[in-house]
Formats: structure tokens, sequence, C-alpha cells
């Protein structure tokens, strides 16, 4: 009971995908990049991350962190960091689900506003997993708990009572659908994820709710 809850406070404190097998052996360096339409179009990530064993427990721990902003970004404000952890829930023979937590940072900017905001992301990842492919669904849900709102000068303007600060949050993401993903020459793996996604906002928007993103990594 000790281990299993020190694996659980381990995640907690440790992301949409990773886009790496869990098959990944121990002591494995990675370094990556993922684009697409995430949140934001062409939104385009660079990451790393590391696997090492949890003798204890019989299963491999990834932890990672990557940078992420739009590719096409007119404000020039727009961000995310992402920190966390993989390890497999559960595993039976080539069938796993993998379990991601991580913690998010987010920055959104223009000429009114700028926002920091603090969140969380976990997803499972439950599928089919072997030394050169895999493919699984995707369950994601990524909330946003606090937000620091830092009003630029116009915006204080037209509203002059206006404070800046933390605000609580409660935006949530949930998505669902699927990835595979593919090794080649031992190092290189590719990757491809799409599904829809749920926000609680009005279904009429000018973007379809949506998500799709490519990956490809370098193991070594």
């Amino acid at each position: 009971m000790k281990r299993l809850f020190l694996i659980i406070i381990i995640l907690f404190l440790s992301n949409t995908a990773l886009f790496c097998q869990t098959q990944t052996p121990a002591g494995t360096h990675r370094v990556y990049m993922t684009t697409g339409y995430d949140y934001a179009f062409l939104m385009t990530s660079f990451g790393y991350s590391y696997t090492f064993s949890l003798t204890p427990a019989r299963r491999n721990l990834t932890l990672f962190g990557d940078f992420g902003e739009p590719l096409f970004d007119v404000d020039a404000g727009d961000y995310r960091v992402r920190c966390g952890g993989e390890i497999a829930l559960l595993q039976l023979g080539k069938l796993a689900m993998p379990l991601q937590a991580a913690f998010v940072f987010r920055g959104i900017g223009d000429h009114m506003v700028s926002i920091t905001g603090l969140g969380s992301e976990f997803a499972l990842h439950p599928g089919y997993y072997s030394d050169k492919w895999s493919l699984a669904g995707e369950f994601i849900c990524d909330n946003q708990w606090a937000n620091y709102l830092d009003h630029k000068s116009e915006y204080k303007k037209i509203y002059p009572g206006v404070k800046d600060g933390w605000y609580s949050s409660d935006a949530r993401t949930v998505r669902m659908g699927g990835k595979v993903s593919a090794l080649f020459f031992s190092h290189l793996d590719l990757s491809f994820a799409a599904g829809c996604e749920y926000n609680g906002r009005l279904t009429l928007s000018v973007v379809p709710p949506v998500y799709g993103v490519i990956g490809a990594g370098w193991g070594f």
C-alpha cells in the first residue's frame, strides 16, 4: 500500500500526449517536436524526456518538459509550458494503460491584457504497444485553475477601476480520440493523434471542436 501511495505522489508532482511508447527502455533520453491544430493553429512544441526504472513498482517512469507556441502568433504573447510524467498503470503483455500527469503553464497576451495561467492535465492512453508501433485511445482532461491578469494602459483607460492580480478559474477541456506511433531505425519515432474536444462553451464557433497533432522524436 505504501508503494502504491508513493507512485501516486510521484505522478502528481511530476502531461497531451507525450507521443512516446510506454515500452521505452530505462535510461533513454529523448528530444521531440509536435505541431498541428492543438488549441491554436500550428501550435508547435519542443521538448525533452528521460525514462528511468522504478524498481519497487517494476515500472518505467518517464519525466518530460516542453515549450510550445503558435507558429503564426499575431500577438506574439501566447505560449504553453508543460512538465510531468508518464507511467503504465496496467500492463498485460503488449496491452497497457499509461497515465500521464502534468502541470501546465499558459500565457496569452495582446495590447489590452496579459494573462498567465496555472493548470493541470491528466491523460489515459489504453492500447496496444509493441516494440515497433502502438495504437491507443486518448482521453484527456485539461483544467485551468487560476489566472494572473496584467491589464495594459489601453485597457485601464476604458475600465479605470480594474485590478491586476490572481483570479480563480474553472475552465476545463475534455478530449477523446486516438493516436498511432511507429519506431524507425531504432531511434526515430513518428506519431499522429486526433479527436474531438469539449470545453463547455457554445457549440457555435468559428473553429471546429477537434484537434490533430503530428509528432517526431529521437531517442538516445
